[in-house]
């Protein structure tokens, strides 16, 4: 599998994760890796470029990756997909959060395909009729209608969509599909993947 050089990898790590008191869901583990490992493992097979949008990039030093902070902070992840846009040296990017266990990168190379052989300026996965907005590829096309969405404090992904060309690609609603985008949004998911994965230690987070 190649590497792509139109496309960079991006991980939306800036969360303020409330539910989980400020600990960066980055760090929590699935099996031996943490989440951001288990992520940037996957991307490695795919993009030359890899970027970490984050509010704290000295956290995550150990990762060879390009680190930045929002430019304009405090208005969710469509301020990170912003930055990372500005800053990529590609014309498009995939991005994904940093909460995503299961993430396949069979899964986004067929997404990344799709893209590459259509027009559009965002292409959207979609399960069951839910769209996956952070598990999706963004042209840099899109920078002035962020721009201009943020300046009329519209800061959700979903704004954009009257703006910009954007295609669905539907994937059956499998289980293994489904598992493919679960986030763990919460330390009630956290546990039900722990379960999922009979691990038995969690001494690394209090909850």
């Amino acid at each position: 599998m190649h590497t792509m050089k139109n496309i960079a990898g991006v991980v939306l790590a800036g969360g303020k994760n409330s539910r989980y008191h400020g600990f960066d869901k980055s760090f929590l583990k699935k099996g031996n890796s943490t989440f951001i490992e288990h992520t940037i493992s996957a991307f490695r097979e795919l993009f030359q470029e890899i970027i970490i949008i984050t509010n704290q990039p000295e956290a995550y030093n150990f990762i060879e990756a390009i680190k930045s902070k929002d430019l304009i902070k405090d208005i969710g992840p469509l301020g990170g997909i912003l930055t990372a846009l500005k800053i990529t040296t590609q014309p498009a990017i995939f991005v994904v959060s940093c909460d995503m266990p299961y993430l396949d990168h069979s899964m986004i190379n067929k997404l990344t395909k799709e893209f590459d052989s259509s027009a559009h300026d965002i292409l959207m996965p979609r399960i069951d009729g839910e769209i996956e907005p952070l598990h999706a590829i963004y042209s840099s096309s899109i920078i002035p209608a962020i721009e201009e969405n943020v300046k009329s404090n519209n800061f959700a992904i979903r704004d954009l969509f009257p703006y910009v060309k954007i295609k669905y690609f539907d994937f059956p609603p499998t289980l293994s599909n489904k598992k493919y985008f679960t986030n763990v949004n919460s330390p009630e998911d956290f546990e039900q993947l722990r379960l999922d994965l009979s691990i038995v230690e969690r001494s690394y987070l209090n909850f």
